[in-house]
């Protein structure tokens, strides 16, 4: 074999070498690209979506609502084309006892009335509260006595706050580690993002299956008689329920004839829970590509580069 043959193997070899070498890094660019772009989506749709308070929307049905007037022969006045409703009773002394059914929407964190700017202004001319939402941590919640803590609801929504806050600190936690790996090359970095997303995934799991099951406890049949104090004149007693403090403890002797109307409560879920479910699979997804990753990178040329 001639010294020009030899040379030439040498070059083809290299050439080949150089080609393969090209290529891995190319599709190695191509999955970190794709890493990070999933990263930034999932972070953000999961953020967002925790963040918001469109997870469920509270509604009533107004032919409802009618039929169980008349049967009960309680009265009824309606607001805002049905939007708003008054049922009320009066009692022997020709005092008159009512609550106010009003749609609501509610997140992780708090629980707001569903109405319109121009709405919430002619709340206020009926005298009705126009404070929007109510913070579930809201401290002066902590502060009711009577405020039943044990309550399905009550529990569910303090274990979907928990594992939302858990969600939220691994995401952060999981950015801030994913990009050290990145620019410092460490593959274990990179590694733990991909087991961080996928942990982050699962308590954000957690947290929309206790939204969607809490409300299997909408089979209450009596009403409450304690709540949140949205204002001095105003209390909150449950989910779409106002009732002016004065007639709060006038409540419990009529409050069988109120309890019917939990079935007109209609309770559907809103466009936050739909992001949440689209930010869990780019969560998991996330996941696999950060692992793959951290595998790809053990032997591509590029790492050197990083």
């Amino acid at each position: 074999m001639t010294s020009v043959e030899t040379c030439y193997k040498e070059t083809s070899k290299q050439m080949y070498i150089k080609r393969k070498r090209d290529e891995q890094s190319t599709y190695t660019t191509i999955v970190l690209i794709s890493t990070l772009l999933l990263t930034t989506f999932a972070t953000g749709l999961n953020c967002f979506s925790l963040m918001t308070n469109h997870w469920e929307y509270i509604t009533w049905n107004s032919q409802a609502l009618k039929k169980i007037s008349l049967e009960q022969n309680m009265g009824l006045e309606s607001y805002f084309d049905n939007l708003i409703t008054r049922v009320f009773v009066t009692n022997s002394k020709n005092s008159t006892v009512g609550i106010y059914l009003l749609p609501m929407h509610g997140g992780i964190w708090t629980v707001c009335i569903s109405l319109r700017e121009a709405e919430m202004i002619l709340l206020g001319g009926f005298n009705l509260p126009t404070e929007i939402c109510v913070n579930y941590l809201s401290t002066k919640l902590f502060k009711e006595e009577h405020y039943n803590f044990t309550d399905w609801n009550n529990r569910m929504q303090n274990v979907s706050i928990s594992c939302a806050l858990v969600s939220l600190i691994i995401l952060g936690c999981a950015a801030l580690t994913g990009g050290f790996g990145i620019l410092k090359h460490q593959l274990s970095a990179i590694l733990v993002t991909g087991v961080m997303y996928l942990l982050a995934g699962t308590f954000a799991l957690f947290t929309i299956m206790i939204a969607h099951f809490k409300r299997l406890d909408c089979r209450r049949n009596h009403l409450k008689t304690h709540g949140i104090n949205l204002n001095s004149r105003y209390v909150i007693l449950d989910e779409g329920i106002l009732v002016e403090s004065v007639h709060k403890e006038l409540l419990p002797g009529f409050s069988h004839k109120f309890n019917k109307f939990y079935s007109a409560r209609e309770l559907n879920f809103g466009w936050s829970y739909d992001v949440g479910m689209v930010g869990v699979l780019l969560s998991l997804t996330t996941s696999i590509m950060w692992i793959l990753l951290a595998k790809i990178l053990r032997y591509s040329p590029i790492a050197i580069q990083l």
